[in-house]
């Protein structure tokens, strides 16, 4: 009996620490842009990139009880794909997937491109050369302050964060 309610307590505790969110881009869109951060962060999931395993954990350690940016995990994939990922690398946050449908095992469309669509769609975002890991940084407004791309080195990458979590990012453009 006491191993089913540690069993019981666990998968409680992994429920609590990881959330898959089935959205529209619509809902997402709004769900963005009602946040009351100063800053949004769009960091570009797509788990069968090892450079996620890297990134995503100093992304979420660095925005940590960061009240000046919100951080929004967006992902193309289907929601089983994500749930892999959790359970195999424990990673947790809050995953937002807007490609609910169920998986394809091969799907050459792109669940990347999902994700990059949205963004170029609903904000204007330069997507050509973001991939898995990307973030893309807005402003209250949703104007673009900065994102990246695989040209951008990984201490850059780290800079804008730090900048953010500190609350000193200036709109691209507004020099």
């Amino acid at each position: 009996m006491k191993l089913f309610h540690l069993l019981a307590l666990w998968c409680l505790s992994v429920m609590a620490h990881a959330q898959i969110v089935d959205i529209s881009k619509d809902s997402l869109y709004h769900r963005i842009m009602d946040s009351e951060a100063d800053y949004r962060v769009i960091y570009v999931f797509d788990e069968s990139c090892t450079c996620i395993m890297e990134t995503l954990p100093d992304v979420l350690e660095l925005l940590k009880d960061k009240k000046s940016a919100e951080l929004f995990v967006v992902c193309g994939q289907p929601k089983t794909h994500v749930a892999g990922f959790i359970e195999k690398r424990r990673i947790y946050c809050k995953y937002y997937v807007i490609n609910p449908k169920k998986g394809k095992w091969i799907d050459f469309g792109g669940y990347l491109n999902k994700t990059c669509s949205f963004l170029e769609r609903y904000f204007g975002v330069d997507t050509k050369k973001m991939g898995a890991s990307a973030i893309c940084i807005l402003d209250r407004q949703g104007r673009i302050v900065a994102n990246t791309t695989w040209e951008t080195s990984g201490e850059e990458y780290m800079r804008l964060l730090e900048t953010v979590a500190g609350n000193g990012l200036q709109v691209v453009g507004d020099k």
